[in-house]
């Protein structure tokens, strides 16, 4: 059974992914779940482990990808988060969309 994300919009997309990463990183560290109401800085959710590993994820609410047409609105929104995301030095950085990923699109994620 999959979850049809188009249907339960964005602010349901963030809930679950805000409750999933909690729930699974909440006893290897600190999960911070970020206010974005007038901008992030860059970081939906900070992840530091007890190691101060720091993961931060992006959310994007883009059920319908990043390829075609929604390539030239969408793919600026993820470089501007990424590099927004690189001045807080993270050790990794996640990138969290509801659809699975075309080649297209996720080589243009890891070349980032």
């Amino acid at each position: 059974m999959a979850i049809k994300w188009e249907q339960l919009g964005q602010s349901a997309f963030d809930e679950a992914v805000e409750v999933l990463i909690t729930r699974r990183f909440k006893n290897t560290g600190t999960v911070t779940v970020v206010d974005g109401r007038g901008g992030d800085g860059g970081i939906d959710i900070l992840y530091v482990g007890g190691d101060n590993h720091r993961r931060i994820f992006q959310l994007k609410y883009f059920p319908e990808g990043f390829s075609a047409g929604w390539a030239s609105t969408r793919r600026p929104q993820i470089r501007k988060s990424f590099t927004t995301a690189l001045q807080h030095q993270p050790d990794e950085w996640t990138l969290v969309v509801p659809r699975l990923l075309t080649p297209h699109e996720r080589e243009f994620v890891e070349n980032l």
